[in-house]
């Protein structure tokens, strides 16, 4: 019984890949063309908003870490 379920599978298999092969041979896939936006994504905003964000945060920071390094120890 095994048998017989491997050798249908690998049939299939070969047969599946063969009518792939065919379809790819005659027939085309198109692309459809993403049309320039000129608007940022939501993607670049969030990315631009983070940067701001940390670097805003870097900013605070640098004074206390002035402090703590000239403070003796």
């Amino acid at each position: 019984m095994l048998v017989l379920v491997l050798s249908v599978a690998i049939v299939g298999a070969v047969t599946l890949e063969i009518a792939l092969h065919h379809f790819r041979n005659h027939y085309e896939i198109e692309w459809i063309a993403v049309c320039e936006i000129k608007e940022t994504s939501i993607a670049d905003e969030i990315v631009q908003t983070m940067r701001r964000q940390c670097s805003e945060a870097e900013r605070q920071m640098n004074a206390p870490f002035k402090v703590a390094s000239h403070a003796d120890w």
